[in-house]
């Protein structure tokens, strides 16, 4: 069985965090 490098958990933390920023994963690029 594989394990995912991100659990859905860890998403979904993930995803309000950038919200709580006003982020969105699709502006994540312009901040690497």
């Amino acid at each position: 069985k594989n394990v995912p490098t991100f659990t859905v958990k860890q998403m979904k933390a993930l995803d309000r965090l950038l919200k709580s920023i006003g982020k969105s994963i699709s502006e994540l690029p312009d901040y690497l």
